[in-house]
């Protein structure tokens, strides 16, 4: 149930590649965790760590998105909100003991991480790219 990083995973743009990556290994954390059978709470723990990185990786890439006046950063924003709530919901359950929503909320990060990477953040990955108004995010090849 592990990510393994792959080239495939990269976008060419250190910053992002950089932070993908960060939670990737987050969430293995949450899997191995979860596959030790520790207790709802560390696992939960676990979650809110991921989810926080979530947050910090969001506000980076939804700044870099104005810089270049992208078309859809309200389409891209409210992905990044359902996510967040959706985990947040995810979290009161583990924070209340309820072990039953682990699998699940592992199955749900695990498909949301690879199609952000894999197909949201490709979308806009040549904009920023092509970009002169984006210094901050250095491509890997630079």
């Amino acid at each position: 149930m592990e990510i393994k990083w792959e080239s495939k995973y990269c976008l060419d743009i250190k910053m992002i590649d950089d932070q993908h990556q960060h939670l990737v290994n987050l969430y293995n954390k949450i899997v191995q965790s979860h596959s030790k059978k520790q207790p709802p709470l560390l696992v939960g723990a676990f979650v809110r760590g991921f989810l926080d990185q979530a947050k910090l990786h969001f506000k980076t890439e939804e700044a870099e998105l104005r810089k270049i006046n992208y078309q859809n950063i309200n389409k891209h924003k409210e992905s990044n909100d359902t996510f967040v709530i959706k985990i947040t919901g995810y979290l009161a359950e583990f924070n209340k003991g309820n072990e039953s929503t682990a699998e699940q909320t592992l199955e749900y990060i695990k498909d949301w991480l690879l199609n952000h990477i894999l197909h949201d953040n490709r979308m806009f990955a040549t904009s920023i790219k092509n970009s002169a108004n984006t210094p901050s995010f250095q491509t890997a090849t630079a």
